[in-house]
């Protein structure tokens, strides 16, 4: 019976133990899978940003400098609507600073100005 009796505490001591490691392991993974969800969530809001930069960059490309001449009603739709897609505001004012030169020069540097932001949104933050 005293032998009975010595286990109990012995028992209910290692219950403990092993319940304190599995609470602990619990939050520990739990506050690891929340953080790893908004990294990722984060990760897909770039891919999704940097494709859509990357859409417009291409539309722009084969739209503007690859024509000769006037560029169509529907390719510039095209282009503002890609523009505004991306919702990134260095992009929409670089355009808007392309779509306002009055000179060649200055449409020359705005297309620079245009193609070096297509280059910074590749680089993965």
């Amino acid at each position: 019976m005293e032998n009975n009796l010595q286990k109990k505490p012995v028992f209910e001591i290692l219950l403990l133990v092993v319940l304190f490691f599995v609470l602990a392991g619990s939050i520990y993974f739990g506050v690891n899978y929340f953080s790893m969800k908004n990294r990722l969530d984060e990760m897909v809001k770039n891919n999704m940003l940097v494709s859509k930069i990357n859409y417009f960059e291409q539309t722009f490309v084969d739209r503007v400098l690859s024509t000769k001449g006037e560029i169509s009603y529907e390719d510039r739709l095209k282009l503002e609507n890609a523009v505004v897609d991306t919702k990134d505001e260095k992009v929409i004012k670089a355009w808007k600073t392309f779509l306002d030169s009055k000179t060649e020069p200055e449409a020359q540097q705005a297309v620079l100005d245009l193609l070096k932001l297509f280059a910074k949104s590749r680089v993965i933050k």
